[in-house]
């Protein structure tokens, strides 16, 4: 728990997190504005608007929040990476020598992290959705249950992504640009490349709310539609467990 609480207290206390809060809900408020308000006031001369109705207009929010995989790439790469430039690492292990509850301690305090940061964007959404969005009704208690492990899986697997790729590199500037880049790869390859798509991690991400959650025409505008919610879920343990071990053999090639 010591380990848990220090890792809290090192998030907790940086600016990184309530700055990255701020911009994750002025994007959803913006997200939301444009799909769900912006269509019933847009002039005419702009067309025909999508738009998308209550109550389906949450679960899209939901997912909109989870495309955001870059949230606990920069909380893992960004805090973990610092350790690494200083003799933090070092002395951490002098106090714990134990890898895996350095590492576990890690992941759930970033996984967590990303997956508030996901629900507040989630929630944003959803409150412009419900003061100004068109339709009526909203999910069921069930389904906002859903959104919330779903959200977290996200959160969960990234975060394990981010770990490996802070543990091999050794540098939180090119671990952050090698994952954000590869995130940004992975989404491209999976739009356009139907047999990448079944253990593609953004198609997962996304795959997720697909299904009962968000199906029928708004299906076709993300990668993973195709996904079960059993595939997907499948598709992002795998990654976490990658995740994992590349951490766990990037720690053991050298303490610091």
């Amino acid at each position: 728990m010591s380990l848990i609480h220090a890792e809290y207290l090192k998030i907790s206390r940086r600016k990184l997190f309530p700055i990255t809060l701020l911009v994750v809900a002025l994007l959803m408020a913006m997200i939301g504005f444009i799909s769900t308000v912006f269509g019933q006031f847009a002039p005419a001369e702009f067309g025909e608007i999508f738009i998308i109705d209550k109550p389906e207009a949450y679960a899209f929010g939901a997912q909109q929040a989870a495309s955001f995989t870059w949230l606990p790439l920069v909380f893992t790469v960004a805090i973990f990476g610092s350790e690494f430039t200083t003799t933090v690492w070092a002395t951490s292990l002098t106090r714990e020598s134990s890898r895996l509850a350095q590492v576990g301690a890690r992941l759930l305090i970033f996984t967590v992290a990303g997956w508030l940061a996901f629900i507040v964007g989630t929630a944003v959404f959803a409150a412009i959705t419900w003061a100004a969005g068109a339709g009526t009704g909203a999910p069921p208690l069930s389904d906002w249950l859903g959104f919330l492990w779903r959200l977290g899986a996200v959160s969960f697997a990234w975060t394990a992504l981010g770990l490996g790729a802070v543990a091999v590199m050794r540098s939180m500037v090119v671990a952050l640009v090698a994952t954000i880049g590869w995130s940004f790869v992975d989404s491209v390859v999976a739009t356009f490349v139907d047999s990448y798509e079944s253990i593609s991690l953004t198609a997962a991400s996304t795959g997720l709310f697909q299904g009962d959650l968000l199906g029928g025409p708004l299906a076709s505008f993300v990668p993973g539609a195709d996904l079960s919610t059993g595939h997907a879920a499948a598709i992002m343990a795998g990654w976490a467990l990658f995740g994992f071990l590349l951490t766990w053999w990037g720690l053991q090639r050298r303490d610091a």
